[in-house]
């Protein structure tokens, strides 16, 4: 079973992100050895983009009147 503290310190966002993770993939809890890595991997990923948001998805930025365009994201779990 994947822990939100495995994925990261903001239980909240955790514990979101692993919530969405089951309903892709409700086999996720059972997951053992690589398949279980892999998936850490990817959900850690996710925490990482979602905590980041600011600085990886912005298409365009303006400094007068501040303005700021971010790319469109369809779902955190694209690559």
């Amino acid at each position: 079973m994947i822990l939100p503290i495995e994925i990261g310190e903001d239980d909240d966002l955790a514990r979101e992100i692993l919530v969405i993770g089951r309903v892709i993939a409700p086999c996720i809890s059972s997951l053992e050895g690589e398949g279980r890595a892999d998936a850490l991997a990817i959900l850690k990923r996710v925490y990482k983009d979602t905590r980041t948001r600011g600085q990886r998805f912005v298409k365009s930025q303006s400094i007068g009147p501040a303005r700021v365009d971010y790319t469109d994201v369809q779902s955190m779990f694209d690559g």
